[in-house]
């Protein structure tokens, strides 16, 4: 049987990235993958038209009872409404499945230039980063979540709090 593990992420109708994707890729790496919905976005493969956000409350709803049923290892998050949103979820989550492991991929802003959090730096986000076992960020992502004009250096600041796995151009890693 297939490891079980679960994404929540935004659904994007062009399934170019968020739930639709991971899935695919999940199934790729020969993963059993459970969705569950964080956004309802409109959107192409290459403009962004609306977001709709799910409160956390309705997130943590559909991934209860699967939590219950199987036994998922990893939760991989992307897009939420706000980093309050994701705590919440988090904290939900591990009241449910207190071995559920979650991997952090902080979509700042869709590919065709919508952001999606106002939150930056440190501060806001150093909670959640001690609650993750990975940070997947991109370089800017990094810049604007660490708190630097440097990527490598954000990502190493960041890596006080979890480990960090610095996407795009040359991949960097980061550990605790």
């Amino acid at each position: 049987m297939a490891p079980y593990v679960m994404t929540i992420a935004g659904l994007d109708p062009s399934a170019g990235a968020g739930l639709t994707a991971d899935i695919k890729t999940f199934e790729a790496h020969g993963v059993y993958g459970f969705g569950v919905c964080s956004a309802l976005t409109v959107q192409t493969d290459d403009h962004f038209y609306s977001v709709e956000w799910l409160p956390a409350g309705k997130i943590v709803a559909q991934a209860t009872p699967l939590l219950e049923k199987f036994p998922v290892s990893y939760c991989k998050i992307g897009i939420m409404q706000s980093v309050a949103t994701v705590q919440k979820v988090i904290t939900a989550l591990r009241i449910v499945s207190p071995q559920l492991r979650f991997v952090l991929d902080p979509v700042l802003k869709a590919s065709a230039g919508f952001s999606f959090y106002n939150e930056s730096g440190l501060r806001q986000w150093q909670d959640v980063l001690s609650e993750v076992e990975l940070l997947t960020p991109n370089y800017h992502e990094a810049q604007a979540i660490g708190g630097d004009d440097d990527g490598d250096v954000a990502a190493a600041k960041l890596a006080q709090y979890t480990a960090v796995l610095l996407k795009g151009g040359i991949i960097r890693s980061y550990l605790v």
